[in-house]
């Protein structure tokens, strides 16, 4: 009871205390590093799709046997957004992001203790996509019978209505959870297929943008001092614009193909 009476009389004043130091910090105030690999990143797959295969190609470790695979982005193109261009993204949107406890939950920054703050681990890119989902409703919009009468017939309307940005972003995210996530794949594994998709759909910035205009998103899950926070990501998304133009074609599923084939085996 002392603890909360001085509390409530002083006010939380470890936390400022905290948060000024942060800024105080490389962490808290250098983005440059991470804005410039990801800039980087978006110029080596930009001149790597000006050199693509139109024709069949060589088999690769990213193509299947099946007759659609001639319609896949090159073995290096590929490579160059999964490894170099999604985790430089990944990167530049966890600057600055909160806590998290083991459990998923959000770490309170209050001045009570709580149990949830033993355990923590740094929230990853993918973990703010699910956050985005459940805000926005994403399962339950999913489960609608209208989504699943437009998914069985690939319609673009749903309820008689275009299907929005945002919708087709919670379709994508629902996709892959239900793709990856029964398979224990990492958040690495979930993230990189979100931007193969969102670049198979020229939709990355696009919708990076309703993610990052959700302001409520920002304020609960980002430092001030973040780049998000203080730059809206607009930059960033300015040059990935340059992407919008490739017909990319890229497998979403190498993380998952490998179960996929030992069940087609029995």
């Amino acid at each position: 009871m002392l603890q909360i009476f001085i509390i409530s009389q002083l006010g939380c004043g470890s936390r400022d205390f905290k948060k000024n130091a942060m800024k105080k910090t490389p962490k808290g105030n250098h983005w440059g590093d991470l804005r410039a690999r990801l800039e980087l990143a978006i110029d080596k797959v930009s001149t790597a799709a000006k050199y693509q295969p139109t024709s069949d190609g060589d088999k690769s470790e990213f193509n299947s046997d099946s007759e659609e695979s001639h319609e896949l982005s090159s073995a290096l193109l590929t490579q160059l957004v999964r490894k170099d261009l999604a985790m430089a993204l990944r990167d530049l949107i966890q600057h600055g992001l909160v806590e998290m406890s083991q459990n998923r939950s959000i770490v309170p920054w209050g001045c009570l203790p709580s149990r949830s703050a033993d355990i923590t681990r740094e929230m990853h890119a993918w973990d703010l996509l699910l956050k985005y989902y459940e805000m926005k409703n994403g399962q339950e919009y999913n489960q609608s019978p209208a989504r699943k009468l437009s998914q069985s017939f690939h319609l673009e309307i749903v309820g008689g209505k275009p299907i929005t940005s945002k919708q087709t972003l919670l379709g994508t995210i629902n996709t892959i959870i239900s793709t990856h996530t029964h398979l224990k794949r990492s958040e690495d594994a979930h993230f990189k297929a979100f931007v193969c998709l969102a670049l198979n759909e020229s939709k990355l910035s696009q919708w990076l943008k309703l993610i990052f205009r959700t302001q409520t998103l920002v304020d609960n899950f980002y430092q001030d001092w973040s780049y998000v926070a203080r730059t809206g990501f607009d930059d960033s998304m300015k040059s990935l614009d340059k992407l919008s133009h490739v017909k990319f074609r890229l497998p979403d599923d190498l993380a998952v193909r490998p179960f996929s084939n030992i069940k087609d085996a029995f």
